[in-house]
């Protein structure tokens, strides 16, 4: 199934091992970058809908964390996220925060892949108005 929402569709696209993620290596962080966000997104909904769920502890992903470990190792790696659970109540109002922020973390991303495309294509064909 393919999902189109906001730029969704260009990280299952930029996870196929293509010679375009072998000459730029930023398309796939860019892409594992977007993963991550997506999982925020569905993680945030899940703590949402679990509100009034007895027992229920908030989860969050962790990526930003693992990124700055990774760049202050020298790690060049792609970064994978991780889902951690907290002891804390799940707050309507900071999960919906959480959500919006996300959600601007998703547009820019998703700017971002569509420029670096944009400057390969242009890199290619030397017209950035040519379709592939």
């Amino acid at each position: 199934m393919e999902n189109r929402i906001n730029g969704i569709r260009f990280a299952s696209l930029l996870r196929q091992e293509t010679n375009l993620n072998k000459m730029d290596p930023g398309l796939n962080k860019l892409s594992a970058a977007l993963d991550a966000l997506v999982l925020r997104q569905k993680i945030t909904a899940s703590n949402i809908a679990n509100i009034d769920t007895e027992g229920y502890n908030k989860r969050r992903v962790e990526f930003e964390k693992h990124l700055k470990e990774a760049k202050l190792n020298g790690d060049t790696t792609v970064v994978k996220p991780s889902i951690e659970t907290t002891d804390e109540k799940v707050d309507l109002d900071t999960e919906l925060i959480e959500m919006a922020e996300t959600q601007m973390k998703v547009q820019f991303v998703t700017r971002m892949i569509r420029s670096q495309l944009e400057l390969t294509k242009m890199g290619i064909t030397g017209n950035p108005n040519t379709r592939l």
